[in-house]
């Protein structure tokens, strides 16, 4: 029972993270979108380095 207990909050914890990033790209593309191209690519590189 335990060990079902842990998978089940892993995959609870992967689903939240998979959110947060998301939402977090999602931000990041629309306030790129925003700005200027150059803006655009130090934030994709801010992205490959946090995810």
């Amino acid at each position: 029972m335990s060990k079902a207990n842990t998978i089940k909050l892993k995959n609870s914890n992967l689903n939240e993270v998979l959110i947060i990033s998301l939402l977090a790209i999602i931000i990041i593309v629309c306030f790129a979108t925003k700005t200027q191209s150059k803006y655009k690519m130090l934030q994709r590189k801010d992205i490959f380095i946090v995810f």
